[in-house]
């Protein structure tokens, strides 16, 4: 997951295009889209699975289509979980105190990522 969030600069200025959550298991679909700085910063869209959710928040302004990534994605591993984090409150996170109190996180067991074609 690192080397990916390397390769697109952290999603800086990407969109979250879609979140589907599953309640039984406990799983979401994240797909976003930003620039791959490692094939002449063309466009593409990553597809996030995240396993086995133990705690998320999705806050999404009233009167907004898509959401913008202004903070990128960030990584947090904190007692065995990952804290994805789009959109962080803050540059760096480095605390569940800070993943909380951005706007979309999740916390998960597991984190597997598929790069796809572009399209809106």
């Amino acid at each position: 997951m690192n080397n990916l969030l390397k390769r697109i600069k952290n999603g800086y200025n990407g969109l979250i295009r879609k979140i589907i959550i599953q309640a039984m298991p406990q799983n979401a679909e994240i797909i976003v889209s930003v620039m791959d700085f490692e094939n002449n910063q063309n466009w593409i869209n990553i597809k996030f699975l995240l396993t086995e959710i133990e705690a998320f928040k999705i806050f999404k302004a009233p009167k907004t289509s898509n959401t913008v990534l202004y903070q990128g994605i960030s990584l947090l591993e904190v007692n065995d979980l990952f804290y994805v984090v789009f959109s962080p409150y803050c540059d760096e996170i480095e605390n569940l105190e800070e993943v909380r109190k951005s706007d979309i996180y999740f916390g998960c067991k597991g984190i597997f990522c598929d790069i796809l074609p572009y399209e809106e």
